[in-house]
């Protein structure tokens, strides 16, 4: 079934400006505020917009429109399959590195700049065929909770070598692969509830919804920047809540259009994004 869900290329747009509000110098508003001892005004402008929360978000999407063409699918043509994914995303990340490369601009997945997420992207659209094949064994619930046992299992993996060189940025990509592929397959269970479930009316109920959305991306993002609970913690946990307001945008159906149609250039907006420096108010992972 090859159904398009205008919803999630809202949800995709908004992901990305949050993503790029975030990752953008602080306003000057903010800085302002800051001179005059509001210190804590710039943090709730980043817990506001917390993009790493957006990143998340993107997974879950991510997971959503890999699987739901396959829910339903005859046997699978995995040579289109690995044509269409790989030539969506490397051929835009390549003609964003080559220009970035001669202009001297760095795209380290750890120096600020969120290609790390692309990593994790790449891999899993790699690792799909088999993913299918377990779930169509055993189904996503069972295959979640083991993503999960593995993915805060392996936050101390980067911690086996020493910091910097080639094998700490090789473990530090093996862990957020680990760690977010949970997140990116809750998506593909929210695929499978969309498309295989009926649809369900919810009306105004989306507020709620949103705001719901909105609050738990502020709080993981309030928790971060005070240093009380870093968000490789906070985020899986966040991320059911995040998967379940999508589920309810699918089946409102109610976006506006300028959204849909912006979610048609959040792939270019993401990758543009360039980090501000304010990240180091806060412990790193």
């Amino acid at each position: 079934m090859n159904r398009h869900y205008d919803a999630l290329d809202a949800v995709r747009f908004v992901a990305a400006i949050v993503v790029a509000l975030h990752h953008d110098s602080v306003p000057i508003l903010m800085d302002y505020l800051g001179h005059y001892g509001f210190d804590s005004a710039e943090t709730l402008y980043r817990s506001a917009l917390f993009g790493t929360a957006a990143v998340s978000i993107f997974f879950i999407v991510s997971g959503f429109c890999i699987h739901a063409p396959y829910v339903d699918a005859p046997p699978v043509s995995w040579r289109a399959y690995f044509a269409r994914r790989y030539i969506r995303i490397v051929l835009p990340f390549c003609a964003i590195l080559i220009p970035a490369f001669f202009l001297g601009v760095s795209y380290n997945p750890y120096a600020g700049f969120i290609t790390w997420s692309l990593i994790c992207e790449i891999v899993y659209y790699s690792l799909y065929p088999i993913l299918r094949g377990a779930w169509r064994r055993f189904g996503w619930v069972p295959i979640i909770i083991i993503s999960y046992t593995i993915s805060y299992w392996c936050l101390g993996i980067p911690s086996l070598v020493d910091e910097g060189g080639a094998a700490f940025f090789a473990l530090l990509s093996l862990r957020d692969v680990l760690h977010n592929l949970p997140i990116w397959l809750l998506g593909c269970l929210l695929a499978d509830l969309a498309v295989r479930r009926r649809s369900v009316q919810i009306g105004l109920l989306i507020w709620p919804s949103r705001a719901v959305l909105a609050l738990t991306m502020f709080a993981t993002g309030w928790l971060h920047y005070t240093q009380t609970v870093h968000y490789i913690y906070s985020l899986p946990v966040a991320a059911p809540i995040f998967a379940m307001c999508i589920w309810w945008e699918i089946h409102a159906n109610a976006a506006a259009s300028v959204l849909v149609r912006g979610g048609r250039w959040s792939y270019s907006l993401y990758l543009v994004v360039h980090h501000s420096g304010f990240d180091s108010l806060a412990a790193t992972g």
